[in-house]
């Protein structure tokens, strides 16, 4: 096989391995999104119960140590299966992941 020919080769496999790696990405994107805000709804379900039982305000913020945990609300932390980041926010506003398309909607 000539340079040329094993440079194109090359070029050629890379090309490919890319764009199936990124329709991959878009598959699972929506999954995860999914898993994602069902984590998110558990945590908001977790978070109106402290509430409810604790007779806390709206702008009360729970800690995770709050709502996760043995005996509590959930038994082990979520976590967004893309990386993302949870917060858990006051008692009035829903939780949030630091994926963008992430949003729980009530």
């Amino acid at each position: 096989m000539t340079p040329k020919l094993k440079t194109a080769h090359l070029f050629i496999v890379s090309a490919t391995a890319m764009l199936l790696f990124a329709g991959c990405g878009e598959k699972y994107a929506g999954e995860w999104r999914d898993r994602c805000v069902r984590n998110l709804g558990q945590l908001e379900v977790a978070k109106d119960q402290w509430a409810l039982e604790g007779r806390k305000r709206p702008d009360d913020l729970p800690i995770q140590s709050d709502l996760v945990g043995e005996g509590k609300y959930i038994k082990n932390m979520t976590i967004c299966p893309a990386g993302g980041q949870y917060t858990l926010n006051i008692v009035d506003k829903l939780p949030e992941c630091s994926v963008p398309s992430h949003k729980l909607e009530k």
